[in-house]
């Protein structure tokens, strides 16, 4: 019996606007991710194994990555991933996706937009990468543009990309045959459900994966009616994608690709996912950022609504590239808004969506510069932000924690860590503001033999694997000297 997948996307209203909204202590002053002599073209984040931040940037077509040092608080010197020869562009320029430890940069070589799609793969969380790999056969003749990665919930990464010459261009899929650095499959069409004739040509994908099935969210071309869709593959079936729902009522019409996507985070502790993008339709005309909830099981009904995020907070504000992260408890939007000038803004929410709209806060404010193309990403209770300036031509970086207004990580407000709560794979712990980041652990048996050691994750938490059953004493040591002892049995 064929089965059919209904889509739900629910819209939080504006008369959550009174609802208390979360807080954040910043960890970090912003900080330069490196030099400008590095600089600050494409800028992505990702989160290592461990829950570091791992950041790659350009300049002149060589690309580099940045991994965070625990002992110095502060980024070691970039490695370059690829000397030449990148095609760095905000938009369409390189992307990066993590799953633990595994890490996959995907990037265009300058002017070859048939067979110039190149692949980066490190398997220990950027501290070392392999050469690059080719992405598409050397024999095909029409474009491959703009690789986006994603990983499936194996770890086996997939990417999409733009298929055909403009203006007949379609969404395609590629995957690898065997091993990542090896060969990749051919790509297949995955757009053919959408309505009309091609895909925006220069709007980045947004692939992700989901209940058994790939989904990618794009920037529709309908005779030249630039909407969000939403594109999904059958149940455990990448080659066959007959799915595809319109997201966008804001049916924004302009002739040429705006090189402007999605970004979608979930699911939510409600099994929901979020969706973000820039549109300049609707009543107002103006470059907003919208947001849409949306539900991929196979029972839920269907209503579609997109609603800006600040409809009432700014009347003549551009914005653009959004990006968006959701935890167990919280959500966060950043964009950039010229108001006089390019900042960041940022939108914090409890985990049902509540005060998202009309609380945007202007993080650089402060600062001189323009900024752009943020990167939001939530981990448990901590927020990591990176961002462009382009007066100083550098990537910057913070680091934060969120919180309801009265506790710090993990909602501890007692004067010395405790142990929250242990799921059977990973040890959660509540700790104080006061408390200076890095933070190491040390396990001992009862014994006092030391098991094991490392850093705690930025959202307070410590990584179970191979660690052995029974009475345990956790040591704990901040930044700048304070200990703390805790007996624990696992």
């Amino acid at each position: 019996m064929q089965q059919f997948l209904i889509f739900t996307m629910i819209l939080i209203g504006v008369n959550t606007l009174h609802a208390q909204a979360p807080v954040i202590t910043w960890n970090t002053a912003p900080i330069e991710v490196a030099e400008n002599d590095f600089g600050h073209l494409s800028p992505r984040m990702v989160l290592d194994g461990d829950g570091w931040p791992v950041i790659t940037f350009g300049k002149n077509g060589s690309y580099h990555c940045a991994t965070w040092n625990t002992e110095e608080s502060a980024f070691n010197p970039p490695v370059v991933l690829v000397e030449s020869g990148v095609f760095l562009s905000d938009s369409e320029g390189p992307r990066m996706a993590a799953h633990g430890d595994s890490i996959l940069v995907t990037y265009m070589v300058s002017g070859q937009w048939a067979t110039g799609a190149r692949g980066l793969f490190s398997g220990n969380g950027g501290q070392t990468w392999s050469e690059p790999f080719p992405l598409v056969s050397p024999d095909v003749t029409e474009d491959h543009f703009m690789p986006v990665p994603a990983f499936d919930q194996d770890g086996v990464p997939f990417v999409a990309i733009k298929l055909g010459n403009p203006p007949n261009v379609s969404e395609g899929l590629l995957r690898p045959a065997d091993e990542i650095t090896g060969l990749w499959l051919d790509a297949i069409s995955t757009s053919e459900n959408a309505a009309g004739e091609a895909i925006c040509e220069c709007c980045p994908s947004n692939p992700f994966f989901h209940n058994s099935r790939y989904w990618n969210v794009v920037r529709n071309n309908n005779d030249n009616i630039r909407d969000m869709w939403l594109l999904g593959s059958s149940e455990d079936n990448p080659t066959d994608w007959p799915l595809a729902m319109d997201l966008d009522n804001t049916d924004w019409w302009i002739s040429g690709c705006p090189a402007t996507g999605a970004q979608t985070a979930g699911p939510t502790s409600s099994g929901e996912h979020w969706s973000v993008f820039m549109s300049a339709g609707g009543d107002s005309g103006m470059s907003l950022v919208y947001l849409t909830r949306m539900t991929l099981d196979e029972e839920a009904s269907t209503s579609v609504i997109s609603e800006p995020l600040t409809p009432n907070q700014f009347s003549n504000s551009p914005q653009n590239h959004p990006s968006i992260s959701v935890s167990s408890n919280w959500a966060a939007v950043a964009w950039e808004q010229n108001t006089a000038g390019y900042d960041i803004q940022l939108v914090l929410s409890n985990h049902e969506g509540a005060s998202l709209w009309d609380n945007a806060i202007n993080l650089t404010e402060a600062q001189g510069g323009q900024h752009r193309q943020p990167t939001v990403i939530l981990d448990g209770d901590a927020l990591h932000l990176a961002w462009k300036n382009s007066m100083t031509g550098s990537v910057q970086y913070m680091c934060g924690f969120v919180n309801a207004g009265t506790t710090g990580i993990g909602d501890s407000a007692n004067d010395s860590p405790c142990i929250l709560h242990a799921d059977g794979t990973s040890l959660h712990l509540g700790i104080p503001n006061h408390w200076d980041q890095p933070i190491r652990y040390v396990i001992n048996d009862i014994g006092g033999r030391a098991m094991r050691s490392g850093h705690l994750r930025m959202d307070g938490t410590i990584s179970l694997e191979s660690t052995p059953n029974g009475p345990t004493i956790l040591q704990l040591f901040d930044g700048k000297g304070k200990t703390a002892t805790l007996k624990w049995a696992h």
